[in-house]
């Protein structure tokens, strides 16, 4: 066991096409998403060494970790509820619609800090991890509102067994928020990795993974 979960979450070990079936997204999607620089995998392999071949294929075959493609679903997760800064801008003394494309990019900027936030945010993805393994899962929750331009996210880490959240959020409840189940959305893609990779509690023990 790698510090008591059944793999290297840091480990770019997927690859697109593995990502994007754990995700439960279509390939070419996650492929337009990295050339974006919407979703960055943790590393590349097999880059090309010069001339041009090096043109042709620089980067290398991309390579997703457990984190990343947390990250990657809790912004989708987002981006399906249409989560971004609103419907409409202010032109002058009117309101004119914001066209298609923009409102579609707002609401994946929108989601993107805030997945990236809850990605990054200390080390609860490795003590989750181990929940799981011990078959007791905490249960791991969060909020998020906008405030002065911001994303501020407040995570809470409850004992196994917890159905339901007993705390507010830091801002309060007075403010307009979203609630995320970070816990059942790691949970998911922890189990399909492991699925992937052909790791079960008891191959793990027997390997030291």
């Amino acid at each position: 066991m790698i510090a008591g979960a059944a793999f290297d979450l840091d480990a770019g070990q997927f690859s697109a096409g593995e990502a994007a079936s754990i995700l439960k997204m279509k390939a070419s999607v996650l492929a337009m998403q990295v050339q974006r620089g919407l979703s960055p995998p943790t590393r590349r392999e097999g880059a090309a060494g010069s001339g041009r071949k090096k043109k042709r294929s620089r980067q290398g075959k991309a390579l997703f970790s457990l984190r990343d493609m947390v990250k990657i679903r809790c912004q989708q997760i987002l981006s399906e509820m249409s989560f971004s800064l609103g419907e409409s801008v202010h032109v002058g003394d009117g309101i004119k619609l914001t066209p298609k494309e923009v409102a579609a990019r707002l609401s994946s900027m929108e989601a993107q800090d805030i997945a990236e936030t809850l990605a990054t945010k200390g080390e609860w993805m490795w003590a989750m991890a181990r929940s799981i393994e011990r078959g007791k899962p905490f249960y791991i929750y969060g909020y998020t509102t906008r405030r002065e331009g911001e994303w501020p996210f407040d995570m809470h880490v409850e004992n196994p067994g917890t159905e339901k959240p007993s705390e507010p959020p830091c801002f309060g409840c007075r403010l307009p928020h979203i609630y995320v189940p970070v816990g059942e959305i790691f949970i998911a893609v922890y189990n399909d990795c492991k699925k992937l990779l052909g790791i079960s509690m008891e191959s793990a023990n027997s390997k030291g993974v």
